[in-house]
């Protein structure tokens, strides 16, 4: 930590590369869902329907972490505070990406499954994991960012934020008795709500 603050990174350069990695990996998920539609031999309405969640997924994610938490803006470090909020936000990306990479293939699961199949509760417990792990840290990385830090944002605020990421996790118990396509409705439907 008090390297970061003697020597500060470039304020654009690294979050401009952490940036593309990012967008590399969203495009992965797209990749996924192409995938997806590629091994259906005969489109069911729960396959179509997955696949257009499944990119409106990773369209929400591409606009929540570009947009919503401010990811790839400047960083500036001129302070032990602004410091330390870079450490954050540095070492959140690492769950972020692993996250992405996780629900990318978990789309790519659903889409595939034969019609009438539901998911297994394990494959549901690691999707929905995954989806609530991304969406707290793209809270922490929002909260880590100059914007959030100049508005200050009420605890109220941040509360819902973060009840709202942990909504997730209760969808996989009821997930091996509903349509797969309605758990990535259910977890889209979050996305567009933070």
């Amino acid at each position: 930590v008090q390297h970061t603050h003697k020597c500060p990174p470039d304020a654009e350069h690294l979050p401009e590369r952490f940036g593309l990695f990012t967008i590399i990996l969203l495009g992965e998920s797209v990749a996924s869902v192409m995938h997806g539609m590629e091994s259906q031999d005969m489109w069911s309405p729960s396959a179509a329907i997955s696949a257009f969640t499944g990119l409106s997924l990773a369209v929400g994610y591409w606009w929540w972490y570009f947009d919503g938490a401010r990811g790839a803006a400047k960083r500036h470090v001129t302070s032990n505070r602004k410091t330390f909020l870079f450490q954050i936000w540095s070492y959140a990306h690492l769950p972020v990406y692993l996250c992405v990479a996780v629900v990318g293939v978990g789309v790519e699961h659903v889409i595939s499954l034969p019609p009438g199949v539901h998911l297994h509760r394990e494959d549901a417990w690691i999707l929905t994991g995954a989806a609530a792990t991304l969406m707290t840290t793209l809270t922490i990385i929002g909260f880590t960012s100059d914007d959030s830090q100049m508005r200050r944002p009420s605890l109220v605020r941040w509360a819902v934020h973060f009840a709202l990421c942990l909504a997730a996790l209760p969808a996989s118990l009821v997930a091996t008795a509903l349509p797969p396509c309605m758990l990535l409705i259910y977890l889209a439907l979050l996305c567009a709500v933070q």
